[in-house]
């Protein structure tokens, strides 16, 4: 994909010395790379892809860590609301472990990341609050799924970004009803150092930061009004966010669309959070790629008469 290439020859450009360069995607034109011979030493071809740890949680998931907490686990699992779910947590339990993306491979959802068919009931009143809005890619998404249900018309777009270079690419869309926020999601409002990595969509709340990002709540900015779907991929502050939109929640009960693959325990201490809310949700999980690096959970307001 053009962007990968983009953040693979940044990269590249500021390296100090050479390198050896895996590439784990089949379909990689390694004659993208021949102005940056000088910087790479070996290039090294690899027919896994990427299933191990990740930028915000380097701890692998091993046999000691599920035995540890099997009982959470399970909870999870049991809670889960049909067989697909259930099929695709165990094979992404089985990829960390394996590497082997044959798992994931197997139950791998082709509906749009976050906008899962047959799971999201939409109208033209929605209100798309949108955690992790990097360049206004998922807002995008949202807009098209919406016409894929023949809906053409929505309340509002509320996106968070807090990457100044990403957040001016997100205004210059110019996309209708949409308030952008140049701010990170956070149980609290105020400053918090920001890490740059590597790939520029994975920049993430750490101390060590190098910048400088202002926080907010979701139920502060909000303040009592109307959220009908909220979605977070914000590398690892998922947890803490949803705990800054707990009135919101419990006042509108929207459906929720959280990434829970940025840290171990996501997987239970997220889906455990929104449980202990007390509300009528339904639990799904669906997964977006061959790596273990895009899953998703749903929870989606009971259709129970």
């Amino acid at each position: 994909e053009k962007a990968g290439v983009l953040f693979i020859e940044d990269f590249l450009r500021n390296c100090k010395e050479k390198i050896n360069l895996i590439i784990t995607r089949e379909d990689f034109d390694e004659r993208l790379l021949k102005r940056y011979q000088d910087k790479i030493a070996h290039v090294i071809q690899k027919d896994f892809r990427f299933a191990g740890a990740v930028i915000t949680d380097s701890k692998f998931m091993t046999f000691d860590f599920l035995v540890e907490n099997a009982r959470r686990l399970n909870c999870v699992f049991n809670n889960l609301s049909d067989d697909w779910s259930r099929e695709t947590l165990v094979a992404f339990i089985n990829q960390k472990l394996s590497m082997n993306t044959e798992y994931l491979r197997s139950v791998k959802s082709n509906s749009p990341q976050y906008f899962e068919r047959n799971l999201l009931n939409v109208s033209d009143h929605e209100v798309f609050v949108d955690c992790g809005a990097y360049v206004g890619d998922s807002a995008i998404s949202f807009i098209e799924f919406l016409k894929s249900q023949g809906i053409r018309h929505y309340n509002k777009i509320i996106s968070f970004e807090p990457n100044r270079m990403s957040y001016q690419r997100l205004i210059a869309k110019n996309l209708p009803n949409h308030l952008c926020i140049n701010a990170g999601v956070y149980d609290r409002s105020g400053t918090a150092h920001f890490k740059n990595s590597v790939f520029k969509s994975m920049t993430r709340i750490d101390e060590t930061g190098e910048q400088t990002i202002q926080l907010d709540t979701i139920d502060n900015v909000l303040a009592g009004d109307r959220a009908t779907i909220i979605k977070m991929d914000i590398e690892g502050a998922e947890l803490p966010a949803l705990r800054g939109a707990k009135e919101t929640i419990k006042k509108h009960q929207p459906s929720l669309v959280i990434s829970i693959y940025h840290k171990r325990a996501d997987l239970w201490e997220i889906p455990d959070y929104i449980a202990e809310l007390g509300l009528d949700y339904e639990f799904y999980i669906r997964a977006y790629a061959d790596t273990a690096n895009e899953l998703i959970f749903y929870a989606i307001p009971s259709r129970s008469e």
